[in-house]
C-alpha cells in the first residue's frame, strides 16, 4: 500500500484554476424571413433553434456577446436595444444594399441606449414616417460597411448620437 503524500502548492493551484475557469461562448443566431430559405440553409438545418424569422425575435432570444447573421433581404422592422436587451451584440448582414433594415415606427429605425453593438455589411433606412435611421444614446456602436440612407433633413437627422 502506498503512503498518502500531501499535494504540492503547484498542484493545488492548478487544481483550483481548473475547477473555477469558465470560457464564454457567443452563440450564432440566424435570421431569414422566408421559411423555405431558412429551411434550406446549412446553419438552420444543423440547429433549427438558432433560426429566426425577424431580427427582433433573434435579439429577444440573444444573450450578451451573441452574433446575429442576417440574410440578404429587406427587414421591415424597427430595432430597440435598451434596458434588459443583451449587450455586446454583433449584427452582420450580407452587404450594403443587400441586407436592408427599414424602420416601421415614426421615430427611429434603430435605437440604442446604453448598449454596445457592432453592425457590419448592411443598410439602415427609413420608411416614409421615420425621423432617424440610427439613434444612439450612450453605449458604443461600431458601424463597418454600413449605409444609413433615405433620410430627409426636414424630418430629422440620419444619425443622432449622444452620451456615452
Amino acid at each position: 500500500m502506498e503512503a498518502y503524500a500531501e499535494p504540492s502548492m503547484r498542484q493545488l493551484t492548478l487544481l483550483a484554476l481548473v475547477g473555477t475557469s469558465t470560457v464564454a461562448h457567443a452563440a450564432d443566431l440566424y435570421v431569414c424571413k422566408d421559411a423555405i430559405t431558412c429551411s434550406l440553409s446549412v446553419e438552420c438545418a444543423d440547429d433549427p433553434g438558432a433560426c429566426y424569422r425577424s431580427i427582433g425575435a433573434a435579439i429577444g432570444d440573444a444573450s450578451d456577446a451573441d452574433n446575429i447573421f442576417l440574410s440578404d433581404e429587406t427587414y421591415d422592422e424597427s430595432l430597440t436595444l435598451s434596458g434588459r436587451a443583451p449587450d455586446d451584440l454583433t449584427i452582420l448582414g450580407d452587404g450594403m444594399g443587400q441586407t436592408i433594415v427599414r424602420g416601421t415606427t415614426t421615430e427611429n429605425t434603430v435605437f440604442i441606449e446604453d448598449h454596445n453593438v457592432s453592425f457590419y455589411d448592411l443598410t439602415i433606412t427609413r420608411n416614409s414616417d421615420n425621423r432617424r435611421g440610427l439613434r444612439v444614446s450612450g453605449g458604443n456602436v461600431l458601424l463597418e460597411r454600413v449605409a444609413v440612407s433615405g433620410l430627409r433633413r426636414s424630418q430629422g437627422a440620419g444619425m443622432d448620437i449622444s452620451g456615452g
